[in-house]
């Protein structure tokens, strides 16, 4: 950097006509102090004593002199070789080491920025597994209900056949309760006839007994 002021400065001595092409703001190259005359010579007045970096306001430019205005407002003349639009090395390493401190402060920020984003990241992550766990397990208690739902299936026809068995039985046990009771009544029925006909055959012989009696007892007389 302070190379190329040299060379700016070594090419204002070597061209100082050409240096100031437009009017507009310039500063004093890096010298001790320079005086600001109220005309175009050094044995005009000195208004004005400038140091190094001053910043000047150029008017309008004569030979190797220009007229320029200082801050205060004062006007007065200067010679051109001592001008440059460029900024003094000592305001660009003061520029320059502000943009560092901005820079660094800049980083510094970002990289708490990204220590936060890395820790958000990380938790990213945790849910990421935890989220992916659940959702294995999740996935094992499907696989694991469609399991069951075939056996319950299974299960259900069984169930229903069985229901359909027992029905068959209690249409069968219902029957064998009319049969057995229908086999009762005729068996009471039996019983009745045979003890009827019991007494009948009883009183028939009874009968013929006492007619036989009676029959032997008129022959006997």
């Amino acid at each position: 950097m302070f190379k190329a002021v040299w060379l700016i400065v070594t090419c204002c001595f070597l061209f100082p006509s050409t240096l100031l092409a437009l009017e507009g703001k310039y500063y004093v190259v890096p010298k001790a102090e320079l005086p600001i005359r109220s005309g175009k010579g050094t044995n005009y007045k000195i208004l004005a004593i400038v140091k190094e970096g001053t910043s000047v306001e150029v008017l309008r430019e004569d030979g190797p002199w220009a007229n320029v205005r200082l801050a205060d407002g004062k006007e007065g003349w200067i010679l051109s070789r001592y001008l440059s639009s460029e900024e003094p090395p000592r305001k660009q390493v003061k520029m320059l080491r502000d943009q560092l401190s901005l820079l660094k402060n800049e980083l510094s920020s970002t990289q708490t920025r990204l220590a936060k984003l890395r820790e958000q990241l990380k938790a990213c992550e945790a849910e990421k597994e935890g989220c992916l766990a659940k959702q294995s397990d999740i996935t094992n208690k499907y696989n694991l209900l469609l399991t069951d739902s075939k056996n319950v299936t299974t299960l259900k026809a069984k169930y229903e056949k069985q229901l359909l068995e027992i029905d068959r039985l209690k249409n069968e046990l219902t029957i064998l309760r009319r049969e057995n009771s229908q086999l009762k009544n005729d068996q009471n029925v039996k019983w009745f006839l045979a003890g009827s006909g019991v007494l009948i055959l009883g009183w028939i012989v009874g009968y013929l007994l006492g007619r036989r009696r009676k029959r032997r007892f008129s022959t006997l007389l």
